[in-house]
């Protein structure tokens, strides 16, 4: 794995798109043990990597992992609902009801300073339990983290692939210019 430079953006604040591009360029490039490794040891550190290694003397796979993540994911999303209705609640006496529950689903819907950091520890996770799965020599089918990771990677590229289908037929249905 070629070590960051200054001018390399860190792929942790970025997209899932971006993590599995730069898992995938790693993986090809140093091999895939070698790339979660790398992973792994950014973010527990060589120590902490030191210790992953000495528990696979004990039969665990990372579905504990896979759970924590899950369930930090899950808190993420009940945060942006939860800001919603504090937004709704603080609203003037006499406020209509359709104003604030609109107001209610804007805020919902509204990015939180906090969500990159959640997807970051997320995605750490998710790399440290793929990495105890491999190291125990395990099928990727029986990875709850490389599971959750792939669907999360796969829905993405999903919505996009549909969104690109949507944008196309939106142009394809726009009257020509010049047309009589």
């Amino acid at each position: 794995m070629v070590a960051p430079s200054a001018v390399e953006p860190d792929f942790r604040t970025g997209g899932s798109d971006q993590l599995a591009a730069t898992i995938l360029s790693d993986a090809l490039a140093d091999g895939p043990d070698r790339a979660l490794a790398n992973l792994v040891v950014e973010y527990v550190g060589k120590r902490g990597k030191a210790r992953l290694r000495r528990r696979r003397r004990h039969p665990n796979d990372c579905q504990e992992i896979a759970d924590a993540a899950r369930s930090l994911a899950e808190i993420g999303k009940a945060s942006h609902q939860m800001a919603g209705k504090a937004v709704g609640a603080l609203l003037p006496p006499g406020t209509p009801p359709l104003v604030r529950d609109l107001t209610e689903k804007i805020v919902a819907r509204a990015p939180l300073g906090w969500d990159d950091s959640i997807k970051t520890i997320v995605h750490g996770l998710q790399a440290t339990g793929i990495f105890l799965c491999m190291v125990q020599l395990l099928p990727p089918e029986a990875c709850p983290c490389l599971h959750m990771l792939t669907h999360e990677v796969t829905e993405d590229a999903v919505k996009g692939a549909v969104e690109d289908l949507v944008a196309e037929a939106r142009r394809d249905l726009e009257p020509r210019q010049g047309a009589a």
